[in-house]
């Protein structure tokens, strides 16, 4: 009975630390997953929803709406900082 108690303690905590390394891998791979929707989200911006803002060295102003950025929201063409008044 001994013997038997023995291998169900070893196969309990065989199959617990079995669980933690999944819900760790699950973990990572949520990470990874949540990663990767951000930057295919970051690539397929449309250049229509960039600010058509033409600065005085002749470049185009960066501003995508993106929630990370201080220019706003794309409204008409315009981040809310290059807004025509």
């Amino acid at each position: 009975m001994n013997n038997e108690r023995n291998v169900s303690s070893r196969l309990y905590w065989s199959l617990y630390h079995k669980k933690v390394q999944l819900e760790r891998e699950n973990e990572k791979l949520l990470i990874e997953n949540n990663f990767l929707k951000n930057k295919f989200i970051l690539n397929n911006i449309s250049e229509e929803r960039r600010c058509s803002f033409i600065r005085s060295n002749g470049k185009r102003c960066r501003q995508k709406g993106l929630p990370h950025q201080n220019g706003g929201e794309i409204i008409n063409g315009y981040c809310q900082y290059h807004q025509p008044k």
